[in-house]
């Protein structure tokens, strides 16, 4: 209970206005699981989560973020490590709080994950974004004589 209220209170202290990230971080926090486990999902990320950030520093983050965007126009920018930090908490935390293996995260969820990110990017870069953060189990071989008849 403490726990809840602290995080309310650190939302409510920063200011945060955008609903679904409340929301979302009130979740994590009655889920108690608040820091990512580096070590269950580093196996399917393509990223180092050694010094992944833990639930203070993302709210920190996110409100960082949220001052930077509002001093910017709605120009095209591409991924900074702070929104991949924030952008992969909430992937993580979401497959958490929804049971799901964290490779399993459907494309139409991303409408959902997007709201809560918030960070001027559209559900299809969030979806692609992830996908490319993944690891990439595919085996690179010669073709087979069968693919090359296929592909002809």
């Amino acid at each position: 209970m403490y726990l809840l209220l602290s995080t309310l209170e650190h939302l409510l202290e920063h200011r945060i206005s955008n609903t679904y990230f409340n929301d979302f971080m009130l979740r994590v926090v009655a889920g108690l699981e608040l820091d990512i486990d580096s070590a269950r999902y580093q196996q399917y990320l393509n990223i180092k989560l050694d010094s992944f950030p833990n639930f203070q520093e993302i709210v920190r983050i996110y409100v960082k973020l949220e001052d930077k965007k509002s001093q910017q126009k709605h120009e095209k920018t591409n991924w900074n490590s702070d929104e991949i930090s924030l952008f992969v908490y909430i992937l993580i935390k979401t497959s958490e709080l929804n049971r799901l293996p964290i490779n399993e995260i459907a494309e139409k969820e991303f409408t959902h994950i997007n709201r809560i990110f918030n960070q001027n990017k559209q559900d299809r870069q969030c979806y692609i974004k992830w996908f490319s953060l993944q690891k990439n189990y595919l085996e690179k071989k010669p073709w087979t004589a069968q693919e090359d008849l296929i592909l002809k």
